[in-house]
C-alpha cells in the first residue's frame, strides 16, 4: 500500500487544493478537558466540584519541513499552512479547516502557530522549518449542514475527477467525496483491484466517480 500523508483541508473553499504535509509528524495530541467550579454555599460540603461543561477538544501536531535536497527556501511550503491561520476580512473568522491521516479526521481552526526556522543557505534563506500547530474542535454549523443534505437528497449526477499525476486514492476521496477516509469506497466502486496502480501511474487521465 503506498504511504498515505496527512492532509489539511479548507472547508470554506469549494476549489481549494488539500495541503500535503512534506512529512507525515511523529504524533497526535489531542487534549480532552471538562470545566469544574468549587461550589460556594455556606455551610455546606466543599469538597464536591460541580461539573460546568466539556470544554472544547484541542489537537496539537508538530509538522516537519526540509528543502536542503533541491535548496529552495522552505517559506514556499510553510507559508500555505500559515494562510489558514489568518482571519478573514469578510467573515472575521479563520477558515474552517479538517486536519486528516487515513481514518483520523478532526474538524477545526487554527488558533495557534509556532515556527521554528533553521539551517540558512549562503543567501540567508531557511531550508529547514518546524511548525507547531494547535487546533481547535470546530464542527461544521447546522445551517451548513442542513443545507448540504438538502441538497444531497435532489437527484444529480455523480460527480467524477481525471486522476492527475501523483494523485493518491485518499487524494481522489476529497476531491468527490470531501473525505479521505472514503478511499476504499472509491476503489470499490470504480472496480479498482490494486491501489498500487496509482503510485506507477496507471491511473493517470482515467475519470473516478464517487460513491
Amino acid at each position: 500500500m503506498p504511504l498515505t500523508k496527512a492532509i489539511i483541508i479548507n472547508t470554506d473553499k469549494k476549489e481549494f487544493e488539500p495541503i500535503t504535509v512534506m512529512f507525515n509528524p511523529p504524533s497526535l495530541k489531542v487534549k480532552s478537558s471538562n470545566s469544574y467550579a468549587d461550589p460556594k454555599i455556606p455551610g455546606g460540603a466543599q469538597d464536591q466540584q460541580q461539573f460546568i461543561k466539556k470544554d472544547t477538544d484541542v489537537l496539537t501536531v508538530e509538522f516537519f519541513f526540509d528543502t536542503t535536497r533541491d535548496g529552495s527556501d522552505v517559506s514556499s511550503a510553510v507559508n500555505p499552512i500559515l494562510e489558514l491561520a489568518k482571519v478573514s476580512k469578510e467573515k472575521k473568522e479563520p477558515p474552517k479547516l479538517i486536519f486528516a491521516w487515513g481514518d483520523f479526521n478532526f474538524p477545526s481552526i487554527i488558533t495557534s502557530i509556532d515556527q521554528t526556522y533553521d539551517y540558512f543557505n549562503s543567501e540567508g534563506h531557511a531550508l529547514r522549518a518546524t511548525l507547531v500547530v494547535t487546533f481547535l474542535r470546530c464542527e461544521p454549523d447546522n445551517t451548513s449542514v442542513q443545507t448540504t443534505q438538502a441538497k444531497s437528497a435532489a437527484p444529480k449526477a455523480k460527480p467524477s475527477i481525471q486522476v492527475q499525476a501523483k494523485q493518491t486514492l485518499s487524494d481522489i476521496a476529497v476531491c468527490v467525496c470531501n473525505d479521505p477516509a472514503k478511499w476504499r469506497e472509491i476503489a470499490e466502486a470504480n472496480s479498482i483491484d490494486n491501489p498500487l496502480l496509482f503510485n506507477n501511474g496507471d491511473m493517470v487521465g482515467k475519470l473516478i466517480s464517487s460513491i
